[in-house]
């Protein structure tokens, strides 16, 4: 059960955070979105300057 969730809860989150980023219109390059920027991104436009660090957290 462990394995399953280790998966899915992180994808699961990135997948949201990147709708939220498609919603808010972020000017967001393929580059960025290639090098994983759009979850923290999506996080520091939703939550202010400190949640950008919210997705590596939870991911970790």
């Amino acid at each position: 059960m462990r394995g399953q969730v280790n998966k899915h809860v992180p994808f699961s989150l990135v997948t949201s955070l990147g709708l939220v980023a498609l919603a808010l219109d972020l000017l967001i390059t393929a580059n960025e979105a290639s090098h994983g920027i759009v979850p923290p991104a999506a996080a520091t436009a939703l939550m202010g300057k400190g949640g950008k660090d919210i997705p590596f957290t939870v991911v970790t």
